[in-house]
């Protein structure tokens, strides 16, 4: 029996980036196997191809899902774009009603048994294209191997962070991510971390002039923000298309989330309100 379900897991097309039409959630909704969703949401498998079809159920007996929702157009988040943000990614999926943006929370994530596969095929009206769900599989995967900084570093730079929230919501997107090089120690007060900045841009956008401009713009008022903290001097800063970052820069480069940075050491009811 299990032979025929995988098999009919894999002629119905699951793969990982598939998501749950309405019908199979109403189905696992009443089983109490899933949580109920607004019309706006919907689920995402996210378990890996090879779990997805292996043929043991014994040894992959659940997929897990992500769920999502669809956002208006004033929810866009640039920060939370191209995984800067460990806790929220937003990228553009194939909805029926065209291209929308859409929000993943980290906390929105579970498991069903992958029996259910079975019985009914992906909905193929909404689907994530291959850089989206390898997006949204090493975001996930970022949730644990994310860089750390020395902790006196994070609160000479705390202005930094807090005075560039507003900017990065609104053009965080134009940056695939920001990378310091940066000693990794912790410094007495009377001795500065002299960094480096990077800003990555994808390939594309890079060879167009405006957004490569507002994007250094961007860096610059990074870059800025950074000089201005008390106990950091940037000697360097760079804006680089993707395919211009080498892996030996990577293994120098720490990546800069200010979504870890600002919540690090704080409470939740301290942090500034996102507006």
């Amino acid at each position: 029996m299990h032979d025929e379900e995988v098999d009919q897991i894999r002629q119905n097309g699951w793969r990982q980036g598939c998501i749950l039409p309405k019908s199979l959630v109403e189905v696992l909704v009443a089983n109490q196997s899933l949580q109920a969703i607004a019309e706006n949401e919907f689920y995402i498998v996210i378990s890996h191809d090879c779990d997805v079809t292996n043929r043991s159920f014994e040894i992959e007996p659940s997929v897990e899902l992500l769920k999502s929702k669809v956002l208006l157009p004033k929810e866009s988040d640039g920060h939370r774009a191209w995984g800067k943000n460990p806790r929220f990614h937003q990228l553009e999926c194939n909805l029926p009603v065209g291209k929308c943006v859409c929000e993943f929370s980290i906390y929105d994530r579970t498991n069903i048994p992958r029996k259910y596969l079975a019985t009914q095929s992906p909905d193929n009206a909404r689907v994530l294209d291959h850089d989206g769900i390898r997006a949204l599989a090493l975001w996930l995967a970022r949730r644990y191997v994310r860089s750390a900084f020395p902790d006196e570093f994070v609160e000479r730079s705390r202005a930094a962070t807090d005075g560039l929230r507003k900017k990065l919501k609104k053009l965080g997107d134009l940056l695939t991510a920001i990378y310091i090089v940066v000693v990794q120690e912790e410094l007495p007060e009377d001795s500065p971390y002299e960094i480096i900045l990077y800003g990555s841009m994808r390939v594309d956008d890079y060879a167009l002039s405006d957004r490569r401009e507002d994007a250094q713009q961007l860096l610059n008022d990074i870059e800025t923000a950074l000089a201005d903290c008390d106990g950091i001097e940037v000697e360097e800063s760079h804006l680089k298309p993707e395919d211009k970052i080498s892996l030996d820069d990577r293994r120098k480069l720490v990546r800069w989330d200010f979504d870890d940075l600002t919540v690090r050491g704080r409470a939740v009811a301290e942090l500034p309100p996102i507006d």
